[in-house]
């Protein structure tokens, strides 16, 4: 029986690499991040009826949108559509509420667009069936 594991200390990690603790610290530069926001908003005739939780994401948004990042992709769900999609669960009045409040486009479900926001996560059975994989 050999000695016991003991995983490095701290210190030792933090020297070897050192992981940014907060967006804010991260280098964004010319990069693709993946942004989950939780913009579950109530919607009413296919727009946003109250836009809090979006505009709880401001800060942060604005943050990147002057990080130089190459593209900043926008992911969250919407509402229960038991994994299929469901046009009354679409994220697309989000983000056209979203693009008004940034004051700039917001591409819908577009992988090429430098801010796209993807649609509703809930789409997909795995979101939903707490899928390991």
């Amino acid at each position: 029986m050999g000695q016991p594991r003991v995983p490095p200390s701290r210190s030792a990690v933090s020297e070897t690499v050192r992981k940014p603790r907060s967006v804010r610290e991260a280098d964004l530069t010319d990069k693709r991040v993946l942004v989950r926001l939780d913009l579950n908003v109530p919607l009413d005739d296919g727009r946003v009826a109250d836009d809090t939780r979006i505009r709880a994401a401001l800060p942060t948004l604005d943050f990147l949108l002057r990080s130089e990042a190459r593209q900043l992709v926008l992911s969250s769900h919407l509402g229960r559509p038991e994994g299929k999609p469901d046009p009354r669960y679409s994220l697309r009045p989000v983000a056209v509420r979203l693009a008004e409040l940034v004051g700039r486009g917001v591409a819908f479900d577009d992988p090429h667009a430098p801010l796209t926001l993807l649609e509703n996560t809930r789409f997909h059975p795995g979101e939903t069936a707490n899928d390991p994989a």
